[in-house]
């Protein structure tokens, strides 16, 4: 990302918010330009329970948008975008 002029952190650490109060932190794999979380994974398959899990991080983290990617048996991804 870096070759393409992008800002990436690599295991960042990001606050969690419910109701306005910091109630525990984030560790996100790779940050990009202060808004992309991207998530990665190599189970067998994304399950539903990933995706809730993946609403519940970009609701309460407060980045605009969040990207997992499953590299394993069933390559997959879930993009998700924060539009409040």
């Amino acid at each position: 990302m870096k070759n393409q002029g992008l800002k990436s952190v690599i295991n960042k650490e990001k606050s969690l918010y419910y109701a306005g109060e910091e109630v525990g932190k984030l560790r996100i794999d790779i940050f990009v330009e202060d808004k992309i979380l991207l998530k990665v994974t190599n189970g067998d398959n994304l399950a539903d329970k990933d995706v809730e899990i993946l609403q519940n991080e970009l609701r309460m983290s407060r980045i605009e948008v969040e990207l997992l990617l499953n590299f394993g048996l069933n390559p997959s991804q879930r993009r998700k975008i924060n539009l409040q």
